[in-house]
This record gives structure tokens, C-alpha cells and sequence, in this order.
């Protein structure tokens, strides 16, 4: 492992290709120490990982960022070609992590600034307000179509254009009862027409 090998799981030492005659010298050569640091108590056969490593590092041998991470050691102090690609790696992802936080925090602000703005007193009164205009608008223009094409009068007691405009109203698909018509009719003529009208 302190030369990047996956564990091997053949019964021999030696493993198979892609090593080189130098990696696996190299690996012998590790075992070979290894196995004296045992016979003298320099370290135990069964001591945990972190030990192992501690140990290839004492000895000058490369301990890998990742390797390190596992057992809680101390990030590298040299400037192992791999150790500097992993860490800009690592700087490149936080950056990156951080980017997407900040974005994100952006944009919850603003919808909490929308939804504030939405759900204060002076907006809620102009949408009210909004509100009201239109539906006064509608009463205008009802009481004008009724009137101009139906010779519409609230005195008349017996109208039939409320039944009309409803008739009219189902023949279209959006049908709507006919004491409604009635009822809205005598609501706008009242509230937008100038009795005097009525009775000229």
C-alpha cells in the first residue's frame, strides 16, 4: 500500500503485470525492512494502520494524502508531485463548493426579500386596491352592455334581461344564474349610475 498497490491476492510475494522489475525490488526491498523492525520490537505485527504509516514516514517513505486522511495524520510538509496535485484538486473543489453556497444564498435572500415584499401591509393594500378597480371596472362595463343592448332599467320590475344575459351566458359554456345577473345588475346600476338617469 505505501507504493499505491491495490492489496494483492496472490499466494506469492511477486504479483503480475503492470509492475516493473524495479516496483516489485522496490516492495521486497520494504518487506525486507519490515521484517527486521518486527524482530527488533521496532514496531508490532499487530499495531493498527496508523502505526504502519507513522513508520513509513519516520523511514522517509511517501505516505499518500489520502492514506493520511484515513488514519487522522498531519497533511504532508514536502512537496510530493502528488501530494501538490491532490491538494489543488481539493482547493479547485472547495472553490467550487463555495461558489455554489454563496449562489445559493443569493438567490434564498432574494426570495425572501420577495416574499417579505409580498406580505407587507402597503402591498397587501395595493393589491386590494387592485383588486377593487377591477372589479368595479367590470360593474361599469356590465351595466353599459346590459342598458345599450338590452334597453336595461333597475325600476323595471319584471326585467327579463337578467334571464337574457344568463340564457346567454350558458349558450357560451360559462353559465351563471339569473338572480345573480339580477342581483349584480341592481349593485352596479346603484353604485355607478347616477339615479337620475333612471327616471329621465
Amino acid at each position: 500500500m505505501s507504493l499505491n498497490f491495490k492489496p494483492f491476492r496472490t499466494e506469492s510475494w511477486r504479483g503480475h503485470a503492470p509492475e516493473t522489475g524495479e516496483t516489485i525490488r522496490e516492495r521486497d526491498d520494504r518487506f525486507l525492512i519490515l521484517e527486521r523492525a518486527l524482530e527488533i520490537g521496532e514496531i508490532s505485527e499487530k499495531a493498527p494502520a496508523k502505526d504502519y504509516l507513522l513508520w513509513l514516514a519516520k523511514r522517509g517513505y511517501y505516505v499518500s494524502l489520502a492514506w493520511r486522511r484515513v488514519v487522522g495524520m498531519p497533511p504532508h510538509d514536502g512537496q510530493h508531485p502528488d501530494t501538490v496535485a491532490e491538494n489543488a484538486e481539493i482547493i479547485a473543489e472547495n472553490e467550487k463548493l463555495r461558489d455554489m453556497l454563496r449562489a445559493k444564498d443569493e438567490r434564498l435572500s432574494a426570495l425572501e426579500a420577495k416574499l417579505e415584499a409580498s406580505s407587507s401591509p402597503e402591498n397587501s393594500r395595493a393589491q386590494k386596491s387592485a383588486s377593487t378597480t377591477r372589479i368595479a371596472t367590470l360593474q361599469k362595463a356590465l351595466i353599459a352592455c346590459a342598458v345599450d343592448g338590452h334597453s336595461y332599467t333597475p325600476i323595471q320590475k319584471r326585467s327579463d334581461v337578467p334571464k337574457q344575459i344568463a340564457d346567454k351566458a350558458a349558450e357560451l359554456g360559462c353559465g351563471v344564474d339569473q338572480q345573480t345577473v339580477r342581483r349584480l345588475l341592481k349593485e352596479a346600476s346603484e353604485l355607478h349610475v347616477n339615479s337620475n338617469y333612471w327616471s329621465d
